[in-house]
């Protein structure tokens, strides 16, 4: 597995972070609206953790040296 730049491991985790925290504000049961205050902080904090989470993963793979 060819390594990937820091730069790409953020934007493909932060981008999956944002994914999965539309579909749960998207699908939520609670009257809150996406563009408000909450709903846009929620998407912010899906996509930085996301991208967290992402490149801690991927730096625990084992790689090629």
């Amino acid at each position: 597995m060819e390594r990937q730049s820091v730069i790409r491991q953020i934007l493909i985790g932060g981008t999956c972070g944002l994914i999965l925290a539309s579909i749960y504000v998207l699908g939520g049961a609670e009257p809150e609206p996406v563009l408000s205050a909450h709903g846009i902080g929620r998407l912010i904090a899906g996509a930085i953790g996301g991208a967290l989470v992402y490149v801690a993963f991927y730096r625990a793979l084992p790689g090629k040296k």
